[in-house]
């Protein structure tokens, strides 16, 4: 990927709905999807990646309507499994819709993945009473629940749930695009 100077490695791409990311643990251990398409990586093949600090996390989204924005983060790791605990670095810079909002602090509504481990509808590591995948749809590094849900349910524009693809509880998300590039 050539954003900002290059040198990114794609996890994660949504941008038509064509693939399903409400997936079980191993699927997301392992990755699903096409490379020319929507897909996740895969959690052990992230973990290569980004599994020493000097990484940088970038999180590209694009609303219904168009609008854009990125955010940048230094010194990001995961850890390696069964678990794959996200470390989120320093906020280094952001654009556009993510003003207000840092993946890093969480916010009122919902709180940071920082520090936390993968969880998926069967393998259920966050610290909410209930079961975060299951009930927002997708796998992610949830704490109680989300401030993002990049894998849930594709629907562009929709405010009427939390199942989403979604940023800080807004509506529903056009695109997203995770990656990782070292430094």
């Amino acid at each position: 990927m050539v954003s900002d100077g290059g040198g990114w490695t794609v996890f994660q791409r949504r941008f038509n709905g064509s693939v399903d990311f409400y997936r079980n643990f191993t699927d997301y251990e392992n990755g699903f999807g096409f490379v020319d398409g929507e897909y996740w990586l895969g959690l052990k093949y992230i973990h290569e990646i980004a599994s020493q600090g000097g990484n940088q996390l970038r999180i590209d989204i694009v609303r219904s309507d168009g609008s854009t924005g990125y955010d940048v983060y230094d010194n990001s790791s995961i850890e390696s499994g069964p678990n794959y605990t996200i470390h989120v670095g320093s906020r280094l810079r952001f654009s556009g819709i993510f003003e207000g909002y840092s993946l890093k602090q969480g916010n009122g509504y919902a709180s940071s993945p920082d520090g936390h481990s993968f969880s998926t509808y069967d393998h259920d590591t966050d610290s909410d009473r209930g079961n975060c995948a299951s009930d927002f749809h997708g796998g992610w590094w949830y704490n109680s629940c989300y401030i993002f849900n990049p894998n849930g349910l594709y629907q562009p524009g929709s405010r009427n749930n939390s199942e989403h693809m979604a940023y800080a509880g807004e509506e529903g998300l056009k695109a997203t695009t995770l990656m990782f590039k070292s430094i």
